[in-house]
């Protein structure tokens, strides 16, 4: 598919986004299965900040309700199996673990 999008597309650059997002897509649904726990996050707001951290670094994450208290609530922080090290790792270079 991606040769396809090459064709369609206006440069190396679109086709490099287009086959990485055909990529993040297909990864997700592959390891649907494998995700790890990485992070417990304390709130929603704090959750998100953490995800979007991730994200911008590139890496593939998703949240998750881990637990609900009252008006507490834990968000686990998920990654693939794959990448869950380096993105405790890269966690730890933040100071957030």
């Amino acid at each position: 598919m991606c040769k396809n999008l090459l064709r369609k597309s206006n440069g190396i650059k679109k086709y490099r986004k287009l086959c990485y997002n055909e990529f993040t897509i297909q990864l997700f649904k592959e390891c649907e299965k494998m995700w790890t726990a990485i992070y417990v996050a304390e709130g929603y707001d704090i959750a998100k900040k953490i995800e979007n951290l991730l994200n911008e670094e590139g890496f593939l994450v998703k949240i998750n309700t881990f637990s609900k208290e009252g008006d507490n609530t834990l968000y686990e922080i998920l990654a693939p199996e794959f990448e869950a090290q380096e993105v405790q790792s890269f966690l730890v270079d933040l100071g957030i673990i």
